[in-house]
């Protein structure tokens, strides 16, 4: 399997390859590169190859991450490419995607995740230089939209162009999910608070109305039995008092037990965590695996 991912603009949610025999395709700033694709994820049959707008990418940019730490391994630009743990990363110059022979690079799926091309008009670019299949990480006004342990099974090989939504509707989905299957949803607001805009790490309250009559502690008892089973991988659940703890959590969502008010019986504010960037790929990364 190859699977690709690209990013036009100035940065990056990043990649973590985590499936061997995968060529893997990101533009961007690889402002995460370093802390996704990991040292042991990269073998002899990976192929990773970086689009940007700069004609050089920073070695600080990789090296250190605010939010994430140090990288631990050696990072370095060599004869026009940028080598991470010894591994060529491929760079191009081109702000317009389709002058880029994507299939020429020899990948299958390209991840569109400047916000830019985020209709099917629009990125059907991709398609003109070579990728098979595009997945949009925002919503879309017309193109399919997926979400892992949501509704992925629907997807259907014909499609070559879907979208993964964004990372907010990935971290309110698996609750809203287990919600509504247990209680019924009649209607609901989202509120999602970002501690500083420019490392987005996201606090969200969903406010809802349930159509049947529940207790709180019923709501709590199904989201932990949801995250210990059929979401287990997506929805985590902490009783702990939280505040900054989800830097690099995987979970889409994280649902926060003890930050929770119940007005009645049918009107609750739920609280969620999420890290929007490192979670969110995961679930990119896993949504290209569904399609092959």
């Amino acid at each position: 399997m190859k699977i690709s991912t690209e990013r036009v603009m100035d940065d990056c949610e990043g990649l973590k390859t985590s499936v061997e025999d995968t060529t893997a395709h990101v533009t961007g700033s690889a402002r995460e590169l370093e802390l996704n694709v990991k040292p042991e994820d990269v073998t002899e049959s990976t192929q990773l190859h970086l689009l940007v707008q700069c004609p050089c990418i920073p070695k600080h940019d990789v090296k250190y991450v605010e939010p994430h730490g140090k990288f631990n391994s050696t990072v370095e630009a060599k004869n026009g490419k940028l080598v991470i743990n010894g591994k060529p990363i491929s760079i191009f110059q081109e702000r317009d995607p389709a002058n880029i022979k994507w299939g020429d690079a020899g990948f299958e799926h390209a991840v569109e995740s400047t916000g830019v091309f985020a209709t099917m008009e629009r990125a059907r670019v991709h398609l003109k230089g070579g990728a098979k299949t595009v997945i949009i990480s925002a919503s879309s006004a017309d193109v399919p939209m997926f979400v892992m342990g949501i509704n992925h099974e629907k997807y259907d090989n014909s499609l070559k162009i879907i979208s993964n939504v964004s990372c907010t509707t990935n971290c309110l989905a698996p609750l809203a999910k287990v919600i509504h299957d247990n209680f019924g949803i009649l209607e609901g607001l989202r509120i999602t608070a970002h501690a500083i805009a420019a490392t987005r790490r996201p606090w969200m309250a969903p406010l809802g109305s349930c159509e049947k009559a529940v207790k709180y502690d019923d709501i709590k008892k199904v989201a932990k039995q949801a995250s210990k089973g059929s979401l287990k991988e997506m929805l985590g659940c902490t009783e702990n008092q939280v505040v900054y703890e989800f830097n690099s959590d995987t979970h889409s969502s994280t649902f926060d037990t003890g930050a929770c008010i119940a007005l009645n019986d049918h009107f609750v504010k739920l609280s969620t965590w999420y890290d929007n960037e490192f979670g969110y790929i995961d679930w990119v990364v896993d949504l290209m695996v569904q399609m092959d």
